[in-house]
C-alpha cells in the first residue's frame, strides 16, 4: 500500500473484526462521510468502506446512480462519528489508513469505527516518520529493549502495547 509518506506492503493476513448486527456478521456499517477529492471538490457522503476487492471504496448510492470513490481519486476522506466526532484518513494506495491511536507510536486502522476493538495494521514514530506495516519486528524496534512489552509483543497484544507505551512520559 503506498502512503504519502511512502510504501506500506502488507506482510502478512488483515483480519477483519466479526460483529453481528441484525443476525448477521458485519463490521462495516454505513456512516457519513465528508470526501475530498483531488481536484480540491469536497462533498458529503452516506455510504461504508467496501473491503470486497484488493482495492477498498465507498460506494455511495442516490436514486439510480452509483458513484464509486476508491483512495488513488482522494486527498483525504473524514468520517463523521454518531457523537460528532470526525476522523480524518490518510489515503493509501488501496485503502484508506483511520487513526487509532497518536502520541510516540500512531497507529492506523483500515475500518473507520471506534466502537470496535481497532484492527491496526500500519504505525508510524511520530508524525514524520514513514508508515510501516505492523509486525512483531517493527513494533519491537519502536518501543526499544522493555522486557514487559516484549512480552505483550509475543502474545500479539499490539494495541496494548501502543497503548501503553504511548502512556509514557
Amino acid at each position: 500500500m503506498r502512503t504519502p509518506m511512502g510504501n506500506v506492503p502488507y506482510t502478512y493476513q488483515v483480519y477483519r473484526p466479526m460483529v453481528y448486527y441484525r443476525n448477521t456478521p458485519e463490521a462495516n456499517l454505513k456512516g457519513n462521510f465528508i470526501i475530498v477529492l483531488k481536484n480540491d471538490s469536497t462533498f458529503h457522503a452516506h455510504g461504508r468502506v467496501d473491503m470486497s476487492d484488493s482495492v477498498h471504496r465507498i460506494e455511495i448510492r442516490k436514486k439510480k446512480m452509483t458513484s464509486i470513490i476508491r483512495p488513488e481519486d482522494t486527498k483525504q476522506v473524514t468520517q463523521i462519528c454518531g457523537s460528532g466526532m470526525k476522523v480524518i484518513a490518510i489515503p493509501a494506495d488501496s485503502c484508506w489508513l483511520f487513526p487509532v491511536h497518536t502520541g510516540k507510536i500512531n497507529a492506523y486502522s483500515i475500518l473507520p469505527y471506534y466502537n470496535l476493538d481497532p484492527v491496526v495494521v500500519a504505525i508510524q514514530k511520530g508524525d514524520n516518520s514513514p508508515i510501516i506495516p505492523l509486525s512483531k519486528k517493527s513494533l519491537r524496534e519502536m518501543v526499544g529493549n522493555d522486557p514487559k512489552l516484549d512480552e505483550l509483543i509475543e502474545k500479539e497484544k499490539f494495541d496494548k502495547v501502543i497503548r501503553q507505551y504511548n502512556k509514557r512520559k
